[in-house]
């Protein structure tokens, strides 16, 4: 079973956008019946904005520099890459149709090293899968697309009389779409002819795990989040919540990690606010430093405002801590009793009262049942096992049409 992938969002040098699809693509591969062939044509490299005209010459240059490469990450593994300029979608379609024929001739090159593609699969229907209606028209090869976005669709994919067909039109010639959540599964049904299967992200859960030994809580609670710092991951929400908690009388450590556009701005709202003596901003976290953050901290606090799944959260509870988050989409899937609970989201004061409920209940949670739950839905080997048997139903449906025709 060959299996092309085309990703939206593929982490690059300087931008880790789309590792969560990096991330399934490895997973996947550790099926050893199931062949990868990964499409990347730079679509976090190779972007041109007006906003950001330094960083575009800079791209322009490295595209010009740059050539097609072959990289096996594993046997049954290959990235390919076709560096190609993009640019937002409102301009000749981004240029994702000048790709189509690179893309298609391409495929050539890709079957003649890993052998006949039997499945497409793309991540985001705009561009990956847009891309993927077009190989799969020109090459006779059924696609699906695994929708990770919210909202559904973007502002930029909609018109003031609907949605604009690079969205509508990969959606309805698609054989399945999956969605990562029930909440973007009911986005998407508006606009499509399919019922999206719902398949979440997994949870690296070998790396993301509590520590061998508990460690003895502090006497102020020990709160970490890991968010980009921007308006819409509710991190205005979160400072006023803390700020009401404080001004009750709540003694709090709250360790906020991450970076973003409004880095500068919440920093500063957070000095004026007083809260410099109970907010650590951490910046940037790696891996292995969001990891510890998870591991010492005694709960975890979600405040966006909107999320088709969240990946933080499986990290969080796959370390074992209980939750609290904002109820606005995905993690509805994420969360039972056992692991915390919702509140209302951008509502600070909601917020702040779920926190001061956790500060009070957090102990009484138990952090073997966390990650037990968390194992049992979103495991590697659980969502590969789901997602593989979306490509063999796909494909045998395929092999037995052409066959009886």
């Amino acid at each position: 079973m060959h299996v092309l992938v085309l990703p939206s969002w593929f982490p690059c040098r300087r931008h880790p956008a789309g590792l969560f699809i990096y991330d399934q693509i490895m997973s996947l591969s550790n099926i050893k019946e199931l062949k990868l062939s990964v499409l990347d044509w730079g679509p976090n490299e190779y972007v041109l904005k007006l906003r950001n005209p330094v960083q575009s010459v800079k791209n322009i240059i490295n595209y010009n520099s740059d050539i097609k490469r072959i990289e096996k990450k594993k046997d049954n593994l290959t990235i390919f890459s076709i560096p190609h300029l993009t640019w937002s979608s409102y301009l000749l379609k981004g240029n994702y149709d000048a790709l189509i024929p690179k893309a298609t001739e391409f495929v050539k090159d890709i079957e003649a090293h890993s052998g006949k593609i039997d499945l497409i699969h793309a991540h985001v229907t705009f561009p990956a899968g847009y891309l993927a209606m077009h190989l799969s028209q020109k090459l006779s090869i059924p696609f699906i697309i695994t929708e990770h976005s919210g909202p559904f669709p973007f502002k930029e994919y909609r018109t003031s009389s609907g949605i604009r067909g690079i969205i509508t039109k990969p959606l309805n010639a698609s054989a399945k779409i999956i969605a990562v959540s029930s909440w973007l599964a009911q986005s998407i049904k508006k606009y499509s002819v399919h019922e999206p299967i719902i398949i979440p992200n997994s949870g690296d859960i070998d790396f993301f795990k509590p520590l061998p030994t508990a460690i003895q809580s502090s006497i102020v609670p020990n709160i970490f989040t890991l968010s980009k710092i921007t308006e819409g991951k509710g991190i205005g929400d979160y400072l006023e919540a803390l700020r009401i908690l404080k001004h009750k009388g709540v003694r709090l450590d709250v360790r906020i990690g991450g970076s973003g556009t409004g880095f500068a701005r919440f920093r500063k709202l957070s000095l004026r606010m007083g809260l410099d003596d109970c907010v650590t901003w951490l910046g940037n976290l790696n891996r292995a430093d969001a990891l510890s953050e998870y591991q010492k901290c005694d709960f975890y606090v979600m405040p966006s405002r909107l999320e088709s799944l969240s990946m933080v959260i499986l990290e969080a509870t796959a370390c074992g801590k209980p939750i609290v988050a904002t109820d606005c989409g995905g993690p509805k899937d994420l969360i039972d009793k056992d692991q915390g609970f919702l509140v209302e989201p951008e509502n600070p004061q909601a917020l702040a009262n779920g926190i001061e409920i956790m500060l009070n209940t957090y102990p009484s949670y138990d952090s073997n049942t966390i990650r037990a739950n968390c194992i049992k839905k979103f495991s590697p080997e659980a969502i590969n096992q789901r997602i593989c048997e979306v490509y063999k139903e796909v494909i045998d449906y395929y092999t037995n049409y052409r066959n009886s025709k």
